[in-house]
């Protein structure tokens, strides 16, 4: 239980550390991106701007520039732009929309790929264009370095937060594993304790009821037939806590090849008395090769856990049956009683510890006919231990119908 809740929590943490580091690398690569754009805007801006100024002059000499008509053919450019672009890009001629940086990507003759920033204006003194031309090839590349180091470093950071993810978890788990490990010291020790006391009040009970039988009148044979089953439920409470506490830090399985039905037909066998004092029928129908590798006497007591439930809360005259069929790979155990069900609402709460509600299937626990409160989550326990899974349902008819689903062997055709 522990070790899913700390995988999880090691879960969340670190994917809230990636998470925040993404955002943060996203983040200010965007911002880097766009400080380094807006700073070359403003570069080839004020550069234009110069050029315009000097070409209205009658100095414009040096940088990359040309001038096109409104058809976007050459008229007169720059030596710098006739060396710098050549033929290597072949939209020399495109007329730009005025003030609009337009970035265009070209290759040398050497195979290196060089990125154009470029802007044009309309002149002053007729229909034609002037264009400027920036090498922005520096800013890319810084751009793309930026990038690999981020994937680098999301990469190294990433195992860092799953390493630091893993330390937070156990230290947030730590209190909580030292007080349920009191706990379960406790309650081992509380019922190791108490199970040698109520042992010797078994024996006197039993002592007085012989010997003294005769000399008893109906009222203390009552009084002792009470403090009896008193002790007989405490005696069963008891070593089902001390087998939960056990339980607790896992559960060992002697594993054998199992019949299921033959499992079935015992526990019917050995709960046919007890199921005949209140006059019920039972019944089961039961397919062949139900084969499973399984712990018998923990499957032995999920099975007498299901059966001796229906038997408590059928009423007398009722009936319960058991059956067992293959699903695939599947071995499906199914007991339904004819008592009053349980609420749909309280399903997955039944199979909890000490869980109680306030139906009319639940309030007999407090009778003595009553169980402790920890058969079903013993139940779940078993059968969680062999890759299974155990449900309730309630039909419309009435009554509870419990499946336990495990895994089976597979059977020759």
């Amino acid at each position: 239980m522990f070790r899913s809740i700390r995988n999880r929590l090691t879960r969340d943490f670190a994917l809230m550390m990636i998470g925040a580091w993404v955002i943060f690398d996203l983040l200010s690569f965007g911002v880097l991106s766009s400080i380094l754009r807006q700073a070359q805007v403003n570069a080839i801006t004020s550069t234009l701007r110069e050029q315009i100024q000097e070409m209205d002059e009658g100095t414009l000499t040096e940088g990359l520039w040309w001038i096109t008509d409104h058809e976007g053919k050459v008229l007169n450019r720059s030596p710098e732009a006739a060396f710098a672009l050549g033929r290597n890009w072949n939209g020399l001629g495109y007329v730009l929309n005025p003030g609009k940086p337009k970035v265009i990507e070209s290759n040398t003759t050497a195979g290196k790929e060089i990125h154009w920033l470029f802007m044009g204006d309309r002149l002053q003194s007729g229909d034609s264009y002037l264009m400027v031309a920036m090498d922005i090839s520096e800013g890319h590349r810084a751009i793309r370095v930026w990038g690999i180091a981020s994937i680098v470093l999301s990469v190294i950071f990433t195992a860092g937060f799953a390493w630091m993810a893993g330390r937070m978890s156990n230290r947030a788990m730590q209190p909580i594993t030292e007080a349920l490990d009191k706990q379960r010291q406790f309650t081992a020790d509380a019922s190791h304790e108490l199970r040698t006391p109520l042992a010797v009040m078994q024996s006197s009970i039993d002592v007085l009821r012989t010997e003294n039988s005769e000399r008893l009148d109906p009222f203390s044979q009552e009084v002792l037939e009470d403090m009896q089953q008193e002790v007989t439920g405490m005696s069963r409470l008891i070593s089902d806590l001390l087998q939960l506490a056990r339980w607790d830090v896992g559960i060992s399985l002697e594993l054998s090849t199992l019949d299921g039905a033959e499992l079935i037909r015992h526990t019917c066998r050995r709960l046919a008395p007890q199921a005949a004092l209140k006059q019920i029928d039972m019944t089961f129908e039961l397919a062949k090769d139900l084969l499973l590798p399984g712990d018998r006497s923990k499957l032995e007591q999920l099975l007498t856990i299901l059966l001796d439930n229906a038997i408590r809360y059928t009423p007398e005259g009722g009936n319960i049956s058991f059956t067992g069929f293959r699903s695939e790979d599947m071995v499906i155990f199914c007991c339904k009683d004819s008592g009053p069900g349980i609420p749909e609402a309280l399903h997955r709460k039944v199979f909890e510890r000490f869980y109680r509600a306030e139906s009319s299937r639940h309030r007999s626990l407090s009778t003595p006919s009553g169980g402790s409160g920890l058969g079903l989550a013993i139940a779940a326990e078993i059968t969680t231990a062999h890759h299974g899974t155990i449900e309730v349902y309630s039909p419309p008819e009435g009554g509870a119908l419990f499946t336990v689903k495990l895994p089976g062997l597979a059977v020759n055709p």
